[in-house]
């Protein structure tokens, strides 16, 4: 347990994370930021605010100095920011739980494995998984309502359309990192 007078940090200094500072020092607490903006929200009500990257590894050793627990603001922060906090202070949520939360395939296979219910969805990889996605999940009257022959013949005609789709993907979408996928949600509009 983390008793009142001890400090508590929070990597991210958003509205989130100034609501969990104001909160913390009403209980007691001092608090510190680890955040780059010199203003943000979080870190002009913090005790103590290093600014910097979050991956910058004096301003991690630091903040692990200083505090007695640190969590993060959003899931986003770098794994390995967390991990290196994580060898010399408590760290909440696990570096593990937020490193699923990062990758969208692992987040949706943990959740079905958990038993939560989620919307059907397949990894898309490449242009393949792509086509298996499509077959997948939209069943087949609504491809062929959707399509027609004339222009299911008309795409397969033309395979720049296909290649333009992923191109729109690819622009909307972040690149994956090395080694990860995005899911794409497909759903069909009427």
């Amino acid at each position: 347990m983390i008793l009142p007078g001890a400090t508590v940090g929070v990597l991210g200094g958003g509205q989130l994370g100034r609501m969990f500072v104001l909160r913390a020092r009403a209980m007691g607490y001092r608090t510190a930021v680890l955040d780059p903006d010199p203003v943000s929200p979080a870190g002009t009500a913090a005790d103590l605010h290093l600014r910097a990257a979050y991956t910058d590894p004096a301003a991690l050793d630091r903040l692990a100095s200083e505090c007695d627990a640190v969590t993060t603001e959003f899931e986003n922060v770098p794994a390995e920011a967390l991990e290196r906090l994580a060898g010399s202070c408590r760290v909440r949520p696990p570096v593990s739980a937020v490193a699923v939360t990062q990758d969208r395939i692992s987040e949706k296979q943990f959740l079905e494995r958990s038993g939560f219910p989620t919307a059907p969805f397949r990894p898309v990889r490449n242009e393949r998984e792509l086509e298996e996605a499509i077959v997948a999940l939209m069943s087949d009257p609504v491809r062929r309502a959707r399509l027609g022959a004339a222009a299911r013949a008309l795409i397969d005609a033309n395979r720049g359309a296909k290649d333009r789709t992923l191109a729109v993907i690819a622009e909307v979408l972040p690149a994956p990192e090395r080694g990860r996928s995005t899911t794409l949600p497909f759903r069909v509009i009427h």
